[in-house]
């Protein structure tokens, strides 16, 4: 897949909604980064440096903060995943997504990166 509109459209429901609606958080919380498909899933970054993705699992998605382990997540929903401070949340569907939730999460980890 070259494009998050590929990876996307080859998903299945409700993955696929799971992944326009994170997309849709994504764009608006890193508007100044570019989104792009990196080792194979939806990642956004400044310059060459990861700060928020999602991948696809069978039964869920999973929204990944490179530094996530760096800021205050008042909801306790961010669990520590990968090397360093990367953190992620599953979401099994979009009703479980709180979207001004994310979009927090998303502008902490940005401002990390300058």
């Amino acid at each position: 897949m070259t494009t998050i509109d590929e990876y996307t459209a080859a998903l299945d429901e409700p993955r696929a909604s799971i992944a326009k609606s994170l997309r849709s958080s994504l764009d608006k919380g890193l508007p100044d980064l570019t989104a792009t498909v990196w080792h194979g899933h939806p990642v956004w970054m400044r310059d060459r440096t990861p700060v928020a993705g999602f991948k696809a699992y069978p039964r869920y998605l999973t929204l990944m903060l490179w530094r996530g382990g760096e800021i205050v997540d008042p909801t306790g929903q961010l669990m520590p995943a990968g090397s360093g401070q990367m953190t992620a949340i599953r979401y099994g569907a979009v009703a479980e997504i709180d979207h001004a939730q994310v979009v927090a999460w998303l502008t902490d980890v940005a401002a990390l990166e300058g």
